[in-house]
């Protein structure tokens, strides 16, 4: 896992593969946290629901990315939904919904 400009040269953060079953435990330290900043960690190895489920935690505000970070994030959403969905078809996790239009174009949705 490459760590992102803003953690190169700080030896105090750790970085950690994201695990799907710790999911809803790490939602509730969030939620307990208050307004410390906490960094979602997500790479290509993760699948696309999981990628859905940070995007939605970042849009509801329960964890914090930088620009940078939520834009990596939706470009690969999009690109997950170019190749996982047919034309037309849609998934949607949390408040995030991804939609492959029957032209091919590929959005990424928050409600």
């Amino acid at each position: 896992m490459e760590p992102s400009e803003k953690h190169r040269g700080n030896p105090s953060l750790e970085l950690v593969e994201f695990r799907p079953e710790l999911h809803n435990e790490m939602v509730r330290l969030l939620r307990e946290c208050g307004d410390m900043m906490i960094v979602a960690v997500f790479d290509n190895n993760m699948s696309t629901g999981e990628l859905m489920r940070v995007a939605a935690d970042h849009h509801h505000k329960r964890i914090e990315l930088s620009n940078a970070e939520k834009k990596a994030l939706i470009d690969l959403l999009k690109l997950r939904g170019q190749e996982e969905l047919e034309y037309g078809q849609e998934m949607e996790v949390d408040s995030v919904r991804l939609l492959r239009r029957v032209t091919g174009a590929v959005g990424v949705y928050f409600s």
